[in-house]
């Protein structure tokens, strides 16, 4: 079956599911539309994770660190977040590790070079690449696995 004879027989099929097959970009096909929140924050004069909170109304990244994740920590632990995007909850998070690390795995090249660069002056955070299935922790042991679903949004 010639190549454009699949293309239409599967974007049939999923039209059929409600699905709708779709070109990415060929810049970063997995930063989800994160490359747009940085350029809005940054045209606002914000912090991107600010902006997200008070333009786009996610919940508060900070209240979700306190009341979830704070009473695991202690000032030497070792965390991990999965699907970091843009370190919303990992800056709040790094706040309580001042002798621990940060081990932050995301699946967007976009992201993680959004990331390095976020927490450059930050030593304790690492960034990682990840599928989002499984993650490397294997220099450290791991007190705490975080992550932060959809559903927050």
């Amino acid at each position: 079956m010639p190549n454009n004879m699949l293309k239409s027989s599967v974007r049939r099929f999923l039209a059929g599911l409600g699905y709708e097959l779709k070109s990415v970009s060929p810049v970063d096909s997995k930063c989800e539309g994160f490359d747009h929140y940085v350029q809005s924050a940054q045209s606002a004069g914000m912090d991107v994770n600010d902006w997200l909170e008070s333009e786009l109304g996610w919940p508060d990244g900070k209240a979700i660190v306190e009341k979830h994740v704070v009473r695991h920590l202690k000032s030497d632990s070792v965390v991990c977040e999965v699907g970091s995007g843009t370190g919303r909850h990992a800056k709040h998070i790094a706040e309580h590790l001042t002798a621990g690390s940060l081990h932050l795995y995301d699946h967007s090249s976009y992201l993680q070079k959004f990331l390095v660069n976020y927490f450059r002056d930050d030593p304790a955070v690492q960034v990682h690449q990840s599928d989002g299935l499984k993650i490397d922790c294997s220099d450290d042991t791991v007190d705490l696995v975080f992550r932060q679903g959809h559903s927050s949004r």
